[in-house]
């Protein structure tokens, strides 16, 4: 009974000195991560929306481009009608006409890739930064809360020395 009394004692003692510094530290934990779990989230978000941005921006792109060669090929078409007398000369201006805008059309989609290959690069470049920023600051605070935790084997000792004095006093009558 006495050892019982003794341990409660010991277990009050240990949660008197410790029991707010734990619970401090089991709410900093869970406020970093909630934190971390935010940003993440936010910047998944972010990312979704500049996709689909991006997307949205190059199908309006395409749709020009195809509108753009729909109405030249319809000018075309109009003008070969209009100059039948003039077969071949019309022929030859019409492949020229095309081999141009295949040009055009090769030149503007490599322009378009191109400037989809930049925005992917400054998207991954960004989420890179904001992920190293992130880990950076993980860690800080993981070395922050390390540096501030008490050594086990330091408390170990003082309960056992605590225990010790405990056990001394009881065992002396007064």
């Amino acid at each position: 009974m006495e050892q019982a009394e003794t341990s409660g004692n010991i277990d009050q003692i240990r949660d008197i000195i410790f029991g707010a510094q734990m619970r401090d530290y089991d709410r900093r934990f869970a406020q970093l991560e909630e934190r971390l779990l935010k940003d993440s989230s936010d910047l998944r978000e972010e990312l979704r929306q500049r996709h689909a941005s991006l997307e949205e921006y190059i199908r309006r792109e395409m749709d020009s481009l195809s509108e753009r060669i729909t109405g030249e090929q319809r000018g075309r078409t109009a003008q070969l009608q209009e100059v039948g007398g003039a077969l071949e000369n019309v022929n030859r201006t019409m492949e020229r006409r095309f081999v141009e805008s295949g040009e055009e059309v090769a030149r503007t989609q490599r322009e378009l890739r191109g400037e989809l290959a930049r925005h992917a690069a400054n998207f991954a470049e960004e989420l890179n930064r904001r992920s190293a920023e992130l880990s950076g600051a993980l860690k800080r605070e993981a070395d922050e809360l390390h540096t501030r935790k008490a050594d086990r084997a330091a408390l170990g000792g003082l309960f056992a020395d605590l225990a010790a004095r405990l056990a001394d006093e009881h065992r002396q009558p007064e």
